[in-house]
C-alpha cells in the first residue's frame, strides 16, 4: 500500500509524462496481486488463505479511495499491462478501462474470480463465500465513493460469479455455494438501498429475475436448484419490504414486484412441462405469499391483488382440489414456521420462509379462494354457456363433494348425480337452472357418448314406448314424450289415458336415444295419472337396462 500511496505524491505525479515510469508503477502494483494469487494457489492453511483473500479485498478498497489523488495519466494502460495473463482475452476493452480508471480493480476481480472457481472445485465453501463477501464490500466502497462505473463493473462481477456457481451446482447438484453467493449479492443490493441508488437496485432485480428463472429451469435436472430460487426470491422480498417502509417511488415498487412474480413464472416457459410435485411444493410461492401478507398488514391491497392474481395462475395447471390443498399447505407452512431453522447453515439458522404477519393468513387465504371461485365460475359460464345462476347452483353442488372440486360436477355425470341428491330447498328458480344445466353439460340421453344410468338423464322430448298395466291387469300400449325432467320427478305426455284406471300398477317404458343403436328399458309405478291433461308424473329410478343393441 505504501507504493500505491506514493502515487499521490507531487514528485511521482510529475513523472507521469514518462510512459516508462507509468508502466513501471503499473507493473509493480500488478505484481503484488500476482504474488498474493501465487501464494493462494500453493498454501494449504485455510486461515492463511482467508487472510490473503481479505488482504486483496482491503487493498482494492483502499486503492479505490487513494486513486482519487492520482495523476489521470497513470490510468493509461501500458503495453506491459496489456501483456498480463489476466488481460490476454480482453483486447479491445482497454479503452473502457482507461475511461473508467479500473484496470487495477479489474485485475483483482479476475484473480478473485479464478480463486472462486478453484475453491468451488475443491469444495472449500467457506473460503468461496469469503470471496463473495469481499466483492460485496468492494461494492459498498464504490457506492460510498459514488463511482457509478465501478458499481456497474461490480454488478457484472457478481453476475459472473453466479455463472460459475450455477455451472458448479448443476454439475454436482450442490447448492451451497449459490446459497452463500446470493446472500452476498443481496447484501450488496441492500447497500444500494441504503444509498437510495434506485437505478442500480432496479438493474440488480432484473438480474435476480434472469438468474432465478435460469436456475428454476435447471431444477428438473438438479432438484436442489429449486431451493436456490427460493433464496433468490427471499432476497428480493427483503428489499421489497424495506423500500415499501421507506416509501420509495410507487412505479419503481410496481416494477420490482413484477420481477419477483416472474422468478418462478417465466413468460417463455410452459408450466405444464413441470412435474406436479414442483408446483405443489413451490417454496417461491411461500415467499411470495409471505410478501402478500406483509402488504395485507399495511393495507396495500393493489399489491396484494397482484400477488393473488399470480398465485391464481396455478389454476391453469392444477385442478381445484390440488390448488386448494397447495394454498392450505402454504398457509400452514407460514403459520407454523419459526423465525429460526432447526439446523445450522453457512448463514446461521434463520428461516427464509418465516413471516411475522401470521394474523393476515386467514383473510388472505379467504380472498384467494373467493377469487378462485370467480375464475372457475366464469370459465364454466364461457365453456358451457351457463347463466350466472346456473354456474352458482353448480358451485353449491361442488361444495357438497368430498374434494370440493368444481370440475367434478361439470365433467363427471356420476358426481353430478350424487351431489344432486344432496341438494336441499330446490325452489322453482333453482329447479329451472338444474334442468337447463343438465342439458348444457350434455348429461342427457341426447349425448351420444353418454350411457344412460338414471331416468334423470332422459332428455326432454325423448319419444317413449309405454306398456301400462292397471290393477285389473288391463294392458295398454301408449306413446309418450318426456315433457319435463326434474331432480325428483319427470313428466311424460301421452296421446291418451282414456280407458286406463287411475290405479296403474306398473309402467314398462322403452326409449332409443338419437344417434345410438341402443334401446333402454325401465319399469316403475307412476306417482300421478292425469285424465284431463293426459300425462304421467313419474318417480325416478336407477334400474335402467339395455334390452337391444345393434
Amino acid at each position: 500500500m505504501d507504493r500505491i500511496r506514493s502515487l499521490t505524491f507531487p514528485r511521482i505525479k510529475g513523472l507521469m509524462n514518462d510512459k516508462k515510469v507509468v508502466e513501471h508503477y503499473q507493473y509493480e502494483i500488478f505484481e503484488s496481486l500476482n504474488q498474493l494469487d501465487d501464494i493462494l494457489e500453493y498454501v494449504s492453511f485455510k486461515e492463511l488463505k482467508a487472510d490473503i483473500i481479505n488482504d486483496m479485498g482491503e487493498t482494492v478498497r483502499d486503492y479505490m479511495e487513494i486513486k482519487q489523488g492520482f495523476d489521470p495519466r497513470f490510468f493509461e494502460v501500458q503495453q506491459r499491462i496489456k501483456n498480463d495473463i489476466s488481460y490476454k482475452t480482453m483486447v479491445g476493452q482497454f479503452g473502457d478501462m482507461e475511461k473508467t480508471r479500473s484496470f487495477y480493480e479489474q485485475k483483482c476481480y479476475r484473480l478473485l474470480g479464478n480463486v472462486f472457481i478453484r475453491l468451488l472445485e475443491r469444495g472449500e465453501f467457506d473460503l468461496s463465500s469469503l470471496v463473495a463477501g469481499e466483492v460485496s464490500e468492494m461494492g459498498l466502497k464504490a457506492i460510498e465513493l459514488e463511482d457509478d462505473d465501478m458499481v456497474e463493473i461490480l454488478i457484472i462481477r457478481f453476475n459472473t460469479l453466479l455463472r460459475f456457481a450455477i455451472k458448479h451446482a448443476i454439475r454436482n447438484n450442490e447448492p451451497r455455494n449459490l446459497y452463500n453467493l446470493i446472500y452476498y449479492y443481496g447484501t450488496f443490493v441492500n447497500y444500494l438501498v441504503d444509498h437510495k441508488r434506485e437505478a442500480f437496485v432496479k438493474k440488480c432485480f432484473m438480474y435476480f429475475r434472469i438468474y432465478g428463472v435460469e436456475i428454476f429451469k435447471h431444477g428438473s435436472n438438479a432438484a436442489a436448484m429449486y431451493f436456490i430460487v427460493d433464496v433468490v426470491a427471499t432476497e428480493m422480498r427483503k428489499v421489497l419490504e424495506r423500500i415499501y417502509e421507506e416509501d420509495w417511488d410507487q412505479e419503481l415498487q410496481n416494477g420490482l414486484l413484477n420481477e419477483i412474480l416472474q422468478v418462478d413464472n417465466p413468460p417463455d416457459f410452459n408450466k405444464e412441462d413441470l412435474a406436479q410435485g414442483v408446483l405443489i411444493n413451490n417454496g417461491v410461492r411461500v415467499v411470495q405469499m409471505a410478501l402478500a401478507l406483509f402488504y395485507h398488514r399495511h393495507q396495500k391491497m393493489d399489491y396484494v391483488n397482484r400477488i393473488t392474481i399470480d398465485v391464481l395462475d396455478d389454476l391453469n395447471i392444477l385442478d381445484e382440489e390440488t390448488f386448494r390443498r397447495v394454498i392450505e399447505m402454504t398457509a400452514a407452512r407460514l403459520r407454523f414456521a419459526g423465525k429460526t431453522f432447526w439446523e445450522d447453515t453457512d448463514r446461521g439458522n434463520l428461516n427464509i420462509y418465516y413471516t411475522s404477519d401470521q394474523a393476515e393468513i386467514a383473510p388472505f387465504k379467504e380472498a384467494v379462494f373467493q377469487q378462485a371461485q370467480t375464475i372457475l365460475m366464469k370459465r364454466a359460464q364461457v365453456k358451457y354457456k351457463l347463466t350466472e345462476e346456473e354456474a352458482q347452483v353448480l358451485w353449491e353442488m361442488s361444495r357438497l363433494t368430498k374434494e370440493k372440486d368444481y370440475a367434478l360436477v361439470l365433467e363427471q355425470i356420476e358426481r353430478f348425480e350424487q351431489t344432486l341428491e344432496q341438494l336441499d330447498e330446490i325452489d322453482e328458480s333453482r329447479l329451472q337452472a338444474l334442468v337447463a344445466v343438465r342439458q348444457k353439460l350434455g348429461f342427457t340421453s341426447d349425448n351420444p357418448q353418454l350411457t344412460v344410468s338414471h331416468t334423470r338423464q332422459v332428455a326432454l322430448g325423448t319419444e317413449l314406448q309405454i306398456k301400462a298395466v292397471d290393477d285389473g291387469d288391463q294392458q295398454v300400449q301408449l306413446e309418450g314424450r318426456v315433457s319435463f325432467n326434474t331432480p325428483n320427478y319427470f313428466y311424460v305426455v301421452v296421446a291418451r289415458t282414456r280407458g286406463l284406471g287411475t290405479n296403474i300398477r306398473q309402467l314398462t317404458i322403452r326409449f332409443k336415444p338419437p344417434r345410438r343403436n341402443i334401446v333402454y328399458q325401465f319399469q316403475l309405478e307412476p306417482a300421478e295419472v292425469s285424465q284431463s291433461q293426459p300425462h304421467f308424473k313419474l318417480p325416478h329410478t336407477r334400474d335402467i337396462k339395455i334390452v337391444e343393441e345393434h
